[in-house]
């Protein structure tokens, strides 16, 4: 994830009540995909057409962060906001760390 977005997301994070639980989600989704990053290894050299694929998941990734941006503007606040984009960022992570 870029460090603005993830600063912003913290900063946004920890002014809900509970904020303590929100950093952690927080950063046990961007701990798994570092975790799974030899899984995806795997997979991604056993692709065939990687080019296209990496296409298609490029897109997919700037489709996700500007539905995050839209959500941002929205006006869903509070935790609804912080599982949604944590779950976007998640997929983008993962879909990231295979296109890597």
């Amino acid at each position: 994830m870029p460090a603005i977005f993830y600063l912003a997301l913290m900063t946004y994070a920890s002014k809900l009540k509970n904020y303590a639980l929100a950093l952690s989600l927080i950063s046990i989704t961007e701990a798994i995909p570092n975790l799974l990053q030899s899984i995806g290894g795997y997979f991604a050299d056993r692709t065939k057409n990687k080019y296209q694929i990496i296409i298609l998941l490029v897109i997919i990734r700037f489709v996700l962060y500007m539905i995050v941006g839209v959500l941002f503007v929205t006006n869903i606040a509070g935790w609804n906001l912080v599982l949604i984009v944590i779950g976007i960022n998640f997929i983008s992570d993962i879909s990231g760390m295979y296109s890597g």
